[in-house]
This record gives C-alpha cells, structure tokens and sequence, in this order.
C-alpha cells in the first residue's frame, strides 16, 4: 500500500542460465524475477536485476575459489567492477522493463565453451553459433580412434607419458594454468583445488579427448595425473594375452636360422624362463599363470633372456 516510485530486487544471473551446483540458489533468484513481473501484472513498480559475477568477492562469488572463478570466465561471464555494476544501474532503473541481466559477456570465451561442451545455452542461441555435434567433432580431432592408434605404435612407457600429457594439459586449462608444466605428476587432484564441478568438467574433456565413455567419479577414483592416466591408458590400449605372447616368441623362434650349439643356448634360457616364472607364480594360487599379467610376463621373458 506504500506509494513507491521503484522496487528493486537484485537477483542473480544464475536464476536465468541456471548454474551447476546452484540449484537453491538459482530458484530463489528466479523467485525475486517472478516478483518483479507479478507486481508489474498488478500495475506496481518492479524491476529485477539478474547480477552477474562480481569482481570484488562478496556473497556467492566470494566463497568461489579460484578453478570457480575460472570456469565462470570461461563460460563468458566477464566480472563487473562496481563502477561499471553503478552505471548499469542507473541505466535498469531507466529502461522500464520488469527484468534485465547486467552481466557482460565474453562472446568469444563463450564460443570456445560452446564448441567444447558441444552445445549451446537457449539464451545464448541468438549471440553464439551452434558447435558442430560432437560425433562430427570428433570424427575430425584426434581423439578416440586416432588416439588409440598412436598409442598403439609406441612403448608403453612413452603410452604413459603422452597420457600423463593429455591429463596434465586438461587439468591445467580446467584450472585456469598458463603453464600445464606447473601441475607435478603426483600431486592429488584435491590437493590442486578440484571440486566436485571441475571433476566432472575434466571429465568430459578426457572423454572427449579419448573417446571413451568415463564414469562421473573419475577423477575422484584415480586422484593424480599417473593414476588416472594409467586408467586411460588400460581402456585405451589392447594388451596381448599370455597366448598371444608365447605365439609371437615361438614364431619368431621358428624364424631364427640357428646352429645346434646355439639353438641349445636359446634352449638354455628358455629352461631358465620357465624354472623362473614356476618360481615367480608359485605364490599365485590355483590361477598360476593365469592370475598374472601380460606386463609382467614381458619382463620376466626380458629379465631371464637378459641373464642367460
């Protein structure tokens, strides 16, 4: 019943976009929006402002940690200065619409997350081209397929060292680090500042890197670098089997033109291997050979040949 001349409500952006994490608080936002255009239905003043993130930490913003800030400025969001937030202030309160959004946007920031999240937010349709599906993406990256295939052509200590590469370079740019380098191998994700959004932001980007379909606990299951690169690493690479080995060595055996007195050596080494890996499975249970890896039979073909 008060003769006002303006009702204002500050409100966030996020009761617009919405915003991962920000359910409560996205809805309450939307609230104050919705009041603002009741009241002027019923022919009262009311204007919403749906901030948008701030450059001073102060309310949600200021409990934001840095990778949070960082994924805001990569979404678009570009932060307002209170000058600026003054100005566009005024500028509301003139325009005579019952909701506006004061929130400067990065469009090019905006594209490039766009492209890499594969679509677009409805709102932003009419200011950000739609991205390429990502099955069209990919199919000309070299993820997935050509990814295996690389590592397919290479030992499998540089298959660790690319793969440590790739998750080193994710979680940098997840991170907002110029410098991928400045992230140490074996330091925990947790420990770098990764929470429960930038987890799952990594995740898609490894996903869409390797192609493959990875669970939502990724990063949390497989908590550094070299973990979770040795779990890539596992899906990604098609290791022969114990079959496949003996296969490969009796056939380049058979190829070898040898005389009596070193086919007897080679004969040698081979009593020594298998008196050797007896040894080594004995402690293995009923599974013997069975239970022990490919890798470990490599090295102990390599470590008995070596010997002899």
């Amino acid at each position: 019943d008060m003769p006002l001349r303006a009702f204002v409500l500050f409100s966030s952006v996020a009761g617009v976009f919405g915003g991962a994490g920000q359910a409560g608080y996205a809805a309450a936002n939307a609230f104050l929006d919705g009041l603002a255009h009741h009241r002027r239905s019923q022919g009262l003043p009311g204007l919403s402002l749906a901030w948008g993130m701030w450059a001073e930490p102060d309310g949600m913003t200021g409990r934001l940690a840095d990778a949070g800030h960082e994924r805001l400025s990569r979404a678009g969001l570009t932060a307002l200065t209170a000058t600026d937030g003054l100005a566009l202030l005024d500028a509301g309160c003139a325009d005579g619409r019952p909701l506006l959004v004061p929130a400067p946007l990065n469009l090019a920031a905006a594209r490039a997350a766009a492209a890499t999240a594969g679509r677009v937010t409805p709102l932003l349709r009419g200011l950000v081209p739609a991205p390429l599906p990502r099955a069209a993406a990919s199919a000309t990256g070299t993820g997935g397929p050509a990814l295996a295939s690389r590592l397919a052509g290479v030992p499998t200590p540089e298959q660790r060292r690319l793969l440590v590469d790739l998750v080193r370079t994710h979680a940098a740019a997840v991170l907002g680090h110029a410098v991928p380098r400045t992230i140490a191998d074996d330091t925990a994700f947790n420990e770098l500042g990764f929470d429960s959004l930038t987890a799952v932001e990594l995740r898609n980007r490894l996903g869409d890197a390797t192609g493959l379909r990875l669970p939502a606990a990724l990063v949390f299951d497989h908590p550094t670098l070299v973990l979770l690169a040795e779990y890539l690493r596992a899906e990604l690479v098609d290791t022969p089997s114990a079959d496949a080995v003996l296969s490969r060595l009796a056939a380049e055996l058979s190829q070898l033109d040898m005389s009596t007195v070193e086919r007897d050596r080679v004969a040698m080494r081979l009593q020594a291997l298998a008196t050797a890996w007896t040894d080594e499975t004995s402690d293995l249970g009923d599974d013997g050979v069975g239970a022990a890896t490919d890798e470990e039979l490599f090295d102990l073909i390599d470590e008995s040949f070596g010997q002899a």
